[in-house]
Parts: C-alpha cells; structure tokens; sequence
C-alpha cells in the first residue's frame, strides 16, 4: 500500500507541474507580452515616463484577467471561475507536452541526439551534431559499462539492448528500491517540467508569428524585444531538460548497478 501511495502522489505531483503549471504559464506568456510591452512603449513615448502613467488610462490584459476570476464572487459558486481557469490550464498543459514530447523529445532528442539510455552505453564515436551537446551524449566509462553490461545479463538473462535496457531498469528499480524509484522519477518530474515549459514559449512565439504574418498584426520593437526574450527562456529551459534527462537515466543505471552489485556480494557462496 505504501508503494501505491508513493506512486499515486508522484502522479499527481506531475500533475501539477508536468501540466497545470505550464497551461498556467502559457496563459501568463500573452498577459506579459502584452502588458509589458504597452508600459515600454508608454514609457518611450512620454516625456515623464511611467512616472505620469495612470493605470486607469491603459487597457492592460491582467486586468481583464482578475475581471474574471473574481466576477462571480458574490455568488454561491465563488470557486467556479477559478475551477473553470485551472480545468483550461490543465488542458492546455496536456496538448502542450503532447507537442513538446513530439517535437523536442521524439524528433530533436531521439532522432538527432539519441536518448541518454543508449549514449550512456555506447562508447562508439560520435557525429558533429552530438559533439555540440557532449555533456547529454557523453558515455559511461568503458570499463563500468562492459560491468554494467555483465550485472544486466546475470538479472535477466540477455545482453542489453536499446529496447529493453531502460525499461527492464526501471521496473527493476521501482520492485526492489522505493527509494530509488523515488529519486528517479523526481529527475521525470523535474525534466518534464523544463520540457513542457520550454515547449510554452516555443509555441506562444510561434502563435505570434503566425498572427503576426497572416492577420497583418503588429509587432514593433518593444514586442519583439519581448519574443527574443522568450526565445532565450527557451533555450535555456531546453539545456535543462536535457540536463535532467540525462541525469535521470545515470542516476537509474547507478542504482540498478549499485542494487545487483550488493545483492551479488551478500549472496551466499555456492559450495
């Protein structure tokens, strides 16, 4: 029961960060693009600055925001627009990681990088664009993975292949070590949280970009100041991902070695 409990609260606890969070995040990306950029240019064009600025006169977007969270509050049902809000920023928290699993972890991270599980044993040489990210493709030491390689075969009967050898790990990790378990799918929690918000500002630009060249919308310099920032947010949140990514997949193989190594040096000498 313990463990169901254990594996129970860390779903949740995705729940929260993996998708309320970033649905949550991709509502503030259009409140601050647009809030922001109207107090730079309020700021550009007055001679006093925001010192002269009267929020009444400007129709910021935060307004219209708590406007409707709170337009029911007299009511019986104070809570429902606040419910309404987080079921729409869970939504759109699971359509953004669909996208980000797609795009960064299936395309960019898979096809071009290779998962972690596979680089970490795989001392073979590699290409240009894996040289570029060699803290992600780097590889274990080839004498600890010809080790690690021996304890997989001696648990289950086969050599380790890219297929198998995560998943078999995992499974393995989360029967005979709840305290393992629970350290490796912190580092889930974690990078799918970086993943998901990277994804955020990816597709928000994106979303500009598109309303900007079909629908003739403007986007003038404090705007774009503001899109390039978002930008870089990006690739930041993208270079922790993958940080954690690969981290996670150490941290599992580490366990799994040091967990089969004790079981084999406590185990009664055969006679």
């Amino acid at each position: 029961m313990e463990r169901l409990r254990d594996f129970r609260s860390s779903f949740w606890f995705y729940d929260i960060i993996g998708y309320l969070l970033p649905g949550f995040f991709f509502v503030c990306l259009v409140i601050i693009d647009y809030d922001l950029s109207t107090l730079m240019r309020y700021n550009a064009t007055h001679e006093d600055g925001l010192v002269s600025l009267r929020l009444e006169n400007i129709h910021f977007k935060m307004k219209y925001f708590f406007n409707f969270l709170t337009w029911n509050t007299d009511s019986d049902f104070k809570f429902t627009t606040v419910l309404v809000m987080l079921i729409l920023c869970y939504v759109f928290g699971h359509i953004i990681a669909a996208i980000s699993s797609y795009f960064i972890e299936s395309l960019f991270n898979n096809k071009l990088l290779k998962f972690p599980s596979e680089n970490l044993l795989d001392n073979t040489k590699r290409n240009w664009f894996q040289k570029i990210f060699k803290n992600y493709t780097r590889a274990f030491d080839p004498e600890f993975t010809i080790k690690f390689k021996k304890i997989f075969e001696l648990r289950f009967g086969s050599e380790p292949t890219n297929k198998n050898v995560f998943w078999l790990c995992y499974a393995d990790i989360s029967n005979r070590s709840p305290m393992g378990f629970n350290r490796v799918t912190h580092f889930v929690n974690l990078y799918g949280f970086s993943r998901n918000i990277a994804a955020s500002l990816i597709i928000y630009v994106f979303l500009r970009i598109l309303v900007w060249i079909f629908l003739s919308s403007n986007i003038d310099s404090f705007t774009l100041s503001i899109l390039v920032c978002y930008i870089l947010c990006a690739l930041i949140m993208t270079k922790n991902y993958l940080k954690l990514y690969y981290r996670q997949c150490v941290e599992l193989y580490y366990h799994f070695y040091s967990l089969h190594t004790d079981e084999e040096l406590n185990s009664p000498i055969q006679v």
